[in-house]
């Protein structure tokens, strides 16, 4: 399953929670408002870990401060979350991540 979002442009929180999710669209970026993304237990990362592309989409949106993405099995962050610069929370509980770089 993937997140589809095209023609949503004022979102300013996104709630995919418990959907198996896979893939999120890139045109998520078109989403300049988004506040709060929310998609706890899902499979985003396909066991692994979290694709740039991801990053790369959501950070267009520099209103971004609330990125919820705990219980997906993530094992790596791409430095890209770095990029976040407003951020204030970033839920990473129960998943499978053994450290996060310092450049993060």
């Amino acid at each position: 399953m993937h997140l589809g979002i095209e023609g949503c442009k004022n979102l300013e929180t996104i709630k995919g929670n418990h959907n198996q999710i896979r893939y999120i669209s890139s045109r998520i970026k078109d989403c300049h408002n988004l506040c709060t993304l929310r998609l706890n237990n899902n499979d985003l990362s396909g066991g692994e870990f979290l694709p740039v592309e991801f990053f790369n989409s959501i950070m267009i949106s520099q209103n971004l401060q609330y990125l919820y993405l705990s219980n997906n099995n993530i094992r790596e962050l791409p430095q890209q979350i770095g990029k976040l610069k407003n951020l204030k929370v970033l839920d990473l509980r129960n998943n499978k991540l053994r450290q996060i770089q310092q450049r993060i």
